[in-house]
């Protein structure tokens, strides 16, 4: 992995365990309830490798940064599967008993020969923890993950696809996104 961008607020490590990889930190006075916009680019560097970019949409700021770019060896594979998840970083069994949610809406994804497509679909899927206080679905046009405390799986069977309202597909994506090379 090579590090090719990091903003100076960013903070920069290598992970290992579930994978290897390189991981960036920015610190953020994250707000329960909040929208926050997050940007993903991969493209070309070389023909063996891949450059992966993070950027973050600063609500106060009102405008996108970018965080890292990572080039890792790839066979020049780009982004294929999009996953969302939400982590227990605690892992302390008490995280368990406290709900956890994630609601994600407004998704695009721009094919590397192509037009910005609406995210209206998605599977529900797990880990192999054994837990099953997990659910997932669709509800006001957006796509919800929720875990831990009380949550029960009612509204969509593992590995079912999830299907949403994408009424804002008409007026296509945010007209804000960076600017690409």
């Amino acid at each position: 992995m090579k590090l090719l961008h990091r903003d100076k607020a960013v903070r920069v490590r290598r992970f290992g365990g579930e994978g290897t990889g390189g991981q960036s930190f920015f610190d953020y006075d994250w707000k329960a309830g909040e929208t926050y916009r997050f940007l993903v680019t991969a493209k070309p560097d070389g023909a063996a490798r891949t450059a992966y970019s993070g950027y973050f949409f600063v609500p106060r700021e009102k405008g996108w940064k970018h965080l890292v770019t990572f080039s890792t060896i790839t066979s020049g594979t780009l982004l294929k599967g999009y996953y969302s998840f939400v982590e227990d970083f605690r892992r302390d069994k008490v995280s368990t008993t406290e709900e956890r949610r994630a609601t994600f809406g407004n998704g695009w994804v721009m094919p590397a020969r192509g037009h910005w497509v609406a995210l209206g679909r998605a599977r529900f899927t797990a880990d192999a923890n054994p837990v099953w206080n997990i659910d997932a679905g669709a509800a006001g046009g957006r796509f919800f993950l929720a875990t831990g405390g009380a949550v029960e799986n009612r509204t969509t069977k593992l590995r079912d696809t999830i299907t949403r309202g994408t009424g804002t597909a008409a007026a296509g994506p945010p007209a804000d996104l960076p600017k690409f090379e």
